[in-house]
């Protein structure tokens, strides 16, 4: 079966099966404070992304 695969195909599966194992090996040796900074950066990233920076800039040149 191995030779009539394209070898694209085969490069991908392989791509994606080192992949797989990379996210096995970094969830299995996370401590419990790196779990909570991933989830504080993550709040903090939507937190920025919902920010109008346009507005805050006007409001700072306004008080200045």
């Amino acid at each position: 079966i191995l030779l009539t695969m394209p070898i694209s195909v085969v490069t991908g599966k392989a791509s994606f099966s080192k992949l797989k194992l990379i996210k096995n090996y970094l969830r299995s040796t996370m401590t419990q404070t790196q779990l909570s900074d991933l989830a504080i950066i993550s709040i903090e990233n939507e937190v920025s992304n919902s920010l109008n920076y346009t507005d805050i800039t006007d409001r700072n040149i306004r008080k200045s």
